[in-house]
């Protein structure tokens, strides 16, 4: 039965949350891929002879979730012979705990997610033994909700099987309104006076491939990677919050959907197509929320945002593709929908934690818009997916000049992994016009300083062939800066590019890396600024250019008081080069002072500022020179520590001192 007579009513989560501390932000949302190498050693209990022997060797008091679901996990295959014998199994040790329900239920996923059904599809089906409920799923004749809610009432656990539609991975695609092919089953319990939800299958098999409509793993074009379903224990799926399931699953029954506020049928299909990688990596869409966009004149624009402490280790990327058939085109439309241009039709403009996904479509027709997503050096997945209707056309809508991937325009995870750690322009898409000069500076980790080349180029976006624009691109190591400058020659859509190579060798060996793009352009709408703010902004850029800090400090407290917003990128970079003049006129003080009291304030202070990085060698500086005043050998010959010393050896040594 579904449910049983004497079950709780169900009633919304108030808890919101699972029960158990929350998962790593990116430790489980990609699943196992095929060539993925198991670092999990398989550790097998002996076999017992009886109820006593051998159960002692696995019990344990205060077992954690890792514990029971590792033993879960490599469960001998003779318990499954009985159903008694393998809850006893499992549930070893759990009642002395705080939490045992919860515990129980994350020992039956563990079995159950484990299991290899072709080694059961031989034996004969039966609902009275575990192996008999295995060899029922592995030749069909059953669910995985069907046996997880078996399993879970033989151990006590209240269970309930819920019937629904899905937005199902590989089947679905955004504007289906018949699911009647979409139906599905998956599982409430009811553990520590709270439902919770689980889906089964999806918790056992994650369904992965170069051309699924869920999982996604980018490969090179000549690999070939075909759709299967993979076994992978999925953290995602287990006691899911209601408030993120009900973008992929509807219960036939409105309760079981655990909201107070439940969503109808065509609220279900309407909604935006999010997969559980958009929740599990913390984004959060927000333009419209719908899975289907009408687009006007061609343009049309999909903001995402992700958490601040999460955005700077993330990349995104997009797939724009034609839904209409290609050879019915004429000539001269076709060209601007093959595979190899599309791309170029999208502008993804990065905005510190947010990305802008600006659309520009050149035929009508249905267009379908895929984003991936993935923390830095692992492979992107498919995070949310939109059916575009262009209803007409964006006039002359040319291509950009080239694809920036997932680069992107604006400052991003490549900029800073290679030293360009702090921008002067954070947007990546920036208004201008004819005769503007415009100046692109970086700070630069102190690490590489003495190492890093540095290049740009500048070019008019949509133009074939290789026209360039004239750039200045200058390099001071000393002031550990890089700065951009160019000016605008007319109006009209522009690319810059900054270039870097680690070192010489490397310069020699690979070329330059595109690592920036910024996107000029007078076809958006420009920041309206008074003549006194106007004013203001230009004493503000004499004042940083002289590196006056007194003038600098002055100048922003002006441009505030003019109504400048004080998170301006202009203002927020001066700020932190008003930190850095003070931080190394302290550190002078503190060489010519011999004060271990200053030493320690200064350290203090650059610590808690956002520029560790940028000065990491004169927090080596402070590290040696604290440590010679606490044993009286810093001398008048005292010099200032070389660069051979690392960011990781001076943050370790701060790392444990205690100061006030």
């Amino acid at each position: 039965m579904k449910t049983l007579r004497h079950y709780p009513k169900p009633a919304p989560n108030i808890k919101g949350k699972k029960l158990e501390t929350p998962v790593q932000w990116f430790g489980d949302w990609t699943p196992v891929w095929p060539n993925a190498v198991q670092n999990l050693a398989k550790q097998k209990p002996s076999k017992f002879q009886d109820n006593d022997s051998g159960l002692e060797d696995v019990a344990n008091i205060g077992l954690s979730i890792h514990d029971i679901e590792f033993r879960a996990r490599h469960t001998p295959r003779y318990f499954n012979e009985s159903f008694d014998d393998l809850i006893e199994y499992l549930v070893m040790g759990i009642d002395t705990s705080a939490n045992p329900e919860m515990l129980i239920v994350r020992a039956l996923v563990g079995w159950l997610s484990s299991q290899k059904l072709n080694t059961f599809k031989h034996l004969t089906g039966t609902e009275d033994t575990p192996e008999g409920c295995l060899a029922l799923l592995a030749q069909r004749r059953t669910t995985f909700s069907t046996v997880f809610t078996i399993i879970c009432r033989k151990a006590d656990i209240t269970c309930v099987q819920v019937g629904g539609m899905c937005k199902a991975l590989g089947r679905y695609q955004p504007g289906h309104t018949n699911m009647t092919d979409l139906a599905c089953l998956w599982n409430a319990i009811y553990i520590e006076k709270q439902w919770y939800i689980i889906h089964p299958i999806w918790m056992c098999k994650a369904f992965v491939g170069a051309k699924s409509n869920g999982w996604f793993k980018i490969v090179e074009k000549s690999q070939v990677l075909t759709n299967f379903n993979k076994y992978a224990f999925t953290e995602y799926y287990v006691m899911t919050d209601p408030e993120e399931f009900k973008y992929t699953c509807f219960p036939f029954d409105p309760q079981w959907q655990l909201q107070k506020t439940p969503i109808s049928r065509q609220e279900f299909l309407e909604q935006p197509f999010l997969l559980p990688p958009f929740f599990g990596l913390g984004l959060e869409l927000k333009s419209k929320h719908s899975c289907v966009l009408d687009v006007n004149n061609g343009k049309t624009l999909i903001e995402v945002e992700a958490k601040a402490r999460n955005s700077n280790l993330l990349h995104l990327w997009y797939e724009l593709s034609f839904g209409n058939n290609i050879a019915l085109l004429n000539e001269s439309d076709r060209e601007f929908v093959e595979p190899q241009v599309l791309p170029r039709h999208v502008r993804m403009v990065r905005f510190a934690n947010k990305w802008n996904f600006d659309i520009h479509l050149p035929v009508e027709g249905v267009y379908k818009f895929a984003i991936f997503a993935g923390p830095n050096q692992n492979p992107l997945v498919r995070v949310c997916e939109f059916l575009l209707k262009c209803l007409t056309r964006k006039p002359s809508c040319l291509p950009l000049r080239i694809d920036p991937g997932f680069i992107g325009f604006g400052p991003n995870i490549s900029s800073e992994r290679v030293g360009l750690v702090i921008p002067l322009k954070r947007r990546g898409e920036i208004y201008v016009k004819k005769d503007d000069v415009f100046n692109a500076k970086f700070l630069i980790d102190g690490n590489i300083a003495d190492k890093i080349e540095v290049k740009a180029t500048f070019y008019p976006s949509g133009f074939a062939g290789s026209r360039t624009e004239k750039v200045s691109c200058e390099l001071n190591r000393k002031q550990r800066e890089v700065s951009v400058t160019t000016t605008v020659p007319k109006d009209g859509e522009y690319i810059l590019t900054m270039w870097t190579a680690s070192n010489f060798e490397q310069r020699k060996r690979q070329g330059y890396q595109p690592v920036c793009h910024y996107l000029l352009t007078s076809y958006i709408s420009p920041v309206q600024e008074s003549p006194r703010q106007r004013h203001q902004r230009r004493k503000l850029q004499v004042a940083m250019e002289a590196e006056d800090m007194n003038g600098m400090e002055g100048a922003i407290q002006q441009c505030i008081k003019e109504g400048i917003d004080p998170e301006d990128d202009e203002l927020q970079y001066t700020k932190l080069k008003c930190q850095i003049l003070k931080a190394r006129k302290d550190i002078h003080d503190c060489i010519l002072r011999k004060n271990l009291d200053i030493t320690l304030q200064t350290l203090k202070f650059i610590r808690q500022s956002k520029l560790t990085k940028v000065l990491c060698q004169e927090i080596v500086t402070l590290v040696k020179l604290k440590e010679g005043q606490d044993y009286g050998q810093v001398g008048s010959d005292w010099e200032e520590t070389e660069s051979e010393y690392s960011l990781q050896y001076s943050l370790n040594s701060l790392q444990g001192w205690k100061t006030n």
